[in-house]
């Protein structure tokens, strides 16, 4: 079923019957506001009136501490999810390696590659995620906010390396400051949970699933 948390068109319609709800809807890129803010509370209030059960709402590691209006929408929505009536749960996990792949991608056009310096990362694989999302929508036993990294920690320096070394490429990483109240933040390690760490993908684990050397 399609719906438009913009409009509110089809909402209604899709929660006929549903005790269950897996919010994903997100517009990082676009009409943040009115997608992650405004559209969760409609979504919220629908939800309520149809009587669902439960609602996971994931988000992101270090949205309470890294000045990004990105992270400010999540952390709005966030207090949408927690102080509606219906039962639910928010996932804080760090980014996919799909993010990081597809940034990496962008740069292998470049002939240097500026990275941040010192700025480190826990990535995890979607599926790693999925799981425990999956785990929490039927479990009304669980905190209010679950917190999810994938199994290491690393620079991006680093996962620039491998990433460059894995695809053969020949690009020299050239190390810039952490310039800014966003990339400190990252710097600062906000956006890694180390005591939250889960999966056993790694970074190479992924690379080798999405680039396999016989291409």
């Amino acid at each position: 079923m399609q719906l438009d948390l913009r409009s509110n068109e089809g909402i209604e319609a899709a929660l006929t019957g549903v005790t269950g709800v897996i919010h994903a809807a997100t517009a990082p890129m676009g009409a943040t506001a009115s997608v992650d803010v405004e559209g969760t509370e409609r979504l919220l209030d629908a939800a309520h009136g149809a009587g669902v059960s439960r609602v996971v709402y994931p988000s992101i590691v270090g949205v309470t501490q890294i000045p990004l209006s990105y992270y400010e929408h999540k952390r709005t929505a966030e207090t949408v999810v927690a102080e509606s009536p219906v039962s639910s749960v928010i996932v804080r996990s760090t980014q996919f390696y799909s993010f990081l792949g597809t940034l990496f991608e962008s740069l292998s056009k470049l002939s240097v590659w500026p990275i941040p310096s010192r700025v480190s990362l826990q990535p995890i694989a979607a599926a790693t995620l999925a799981d425990t999302i999956g785990g929490l929508a039927t479990d009304n036993s669980c905190d209010r906010t679950v917190t999810v990294g994938g199994p290491t920690i690393s620079t991006i320096s680093e996962l620039a390396a491998t990433f460059k070394d894995h695809r053969g490429l020949r690009r020299p990483i050239i190390p810039v400051p952490a310039l800014g109240a966003t990339l400190r933040g990252f710097r600062a390690g906000h956006a890694t949970c180390p005591d939250h760490a889960a999966g056993t993908v790694t970074w190479k684990h992924w690379l080798n699933n999405q680039y396999p050397e016989d291409e």
